[in-house]
């Protein structure tokens, strides 16, 4: 209805709040990769790697990490769409 009345939907409320989420998780993402990948499991991740990560799961979590920055908004948009 907002575009039917002439007004621009962008920035709404609504994705501010996504834009601000968004932002929120990516940061969170990269923290906790960064911690595993240095070795520490971030507490929130210490039930499900009490261990941390063997070998394999640290090379791929490098590998993937590479394209975290071309993934993550992707992500974002597909929720936002939902």
């Amino acid at each position: 209805m907002m575009l039917t009345l002439g007004i621009d939907p962008l920035p709404s409320p609504r994705s501010r709040l996504l834009s601000f989420a968004a932002s929120e998780i990516a940061a969170r993402v990269h923290r906790y990769v960064g911690e595993l990948l240095a070795g520490a499991v971030p507490k929130p991740l210490r039930l499900a790697l009490p261990g941390g990560l063997d070998p394999g799961q640290r090379e791929r979590l490098a590998a993937a990490a590479a394209a975290l920055d071309a993934s993550l908004p992707r992500l974002f948009t597909d929720f936002a769409r939902t």
